[in-house]
């Protein structure tokens, strides 16, 4: 099996090896799942960069009963250039937006054990639940995904409805806000980038999450142009350090869940404090 993704999240809670080694490691929660599999990283196949092209030689030298593609960016004459060495499951919503529901059903009936998958969306979902539950200042409270440079503060880009990480806000309970639904009805894109003039539309978010350094919110809050987002004024916005584990956990996937829903909670809490009080 081949699984065209940047993380084996999917696959991993049943337990089947599709990936290879990587220079960079591995997150916490993979290294636990390989651990109680007893799997040694040492002991894994090539892994290949795909963040250029996908290697057709490589998977075809594999050999692969199926390929998974399932939250990948595969194009349509990727896709028909693979379905020719093996049955291959495409991105099911969105190109890098299959929300991670999505995922575990879809993986669970390729491999067969749908009612394992059943099993484990009910898990995660009480998972997010119990989560979300410790903070009641969430609910009814709108959220966004962002992303701004502290050394580009003229512009910043919005992540769309059609990406998975302002869906796991929804999940987490909060509402979409009326300007980021607008921003994505302009583009099948997972995100859009916007000017800093055009800051002021997005007076209706209550919460922003964004990926940054522990010195953007204050240089934003500095900036005459984003200091006019109410968010960024009263310092509603949870600013998720770009080295940190939990950056790579914003777009949910089934062992993410577990690991880090708790933590990522905590600063959405927070940040909900601060609106209206």
């Amino acid at each position: 099996m081949i699984h065209i993704t940047y993380a084996p999240d999917p696959v991993l809670p049943y337990h089947i090896k599709t990936f290879g080694k990587t220079e960079d490691g591995y997150l916490p929660w993979v290294k636990a799942k390989l651990d109680d599999m007893n799997v040694a990283t040492a002991d894994l196949p090539e892994q290949h960069d795909e963040s250029d092209s996908i290697d057709m030689e490589a998977i075809a030298a594999a050999r692969p009963d199926v390929i998974l593609g399932m939250q990948s960016g595969i194009t349509e004459e990727q896709y028909k250039t693979l379905s020719k060495i093996a049955p291959t499951i495409p991105w099911q919503q969105a190109s890098w937006g299959d929300p991670w529901h999505s995922l575990v059903e879809t993986t669970a009936k390729v491999l067969g054990k749908q009612q394992e998958g059943e099993k484990l969306i009910a898990k995660l979902e009480d998972t997010i639940s119990e989560a979300a539950a410790k903070y009641p200042q969430i609910k009814g409270k709108s959220a966004s995904v962002m992303y701004f440079d502290s050394s580009k503060l003229s512009s910043f880009s919005v992540y769309t409805t059609h990406d998975v990480r302002p869906q796991f806000l929804n999940d987490l309970g909060f509402e979409t806000p009326e300007s980021i639904k607008q921003v994505s009805e302009t583009t099948d894109s997972f995100y859009k980038d916007i000017s800093s003039e055009q800051a002021d539309q997005f007076a209706d978010i209550d919460v922003i999450v964004t990926y940054g350094t522990p010195d953007l919110l204050a240089a934003m809050q500095k900036d005459p142009l984003l200091s006019k987002i109410p968010a960024v004024k009263r310092g509603s916005v949870v600013v998720i350090d770009t080295t940190s584990e939990l950056a790579n956990a914003l777009d949910a996937m089934p062992l993410s869940i577990e690991a880090t829903t708790g933590d990522y909670a905590k600063l959405l809490g927070e940040a909900a404090s601060k609106v209206n009080g």
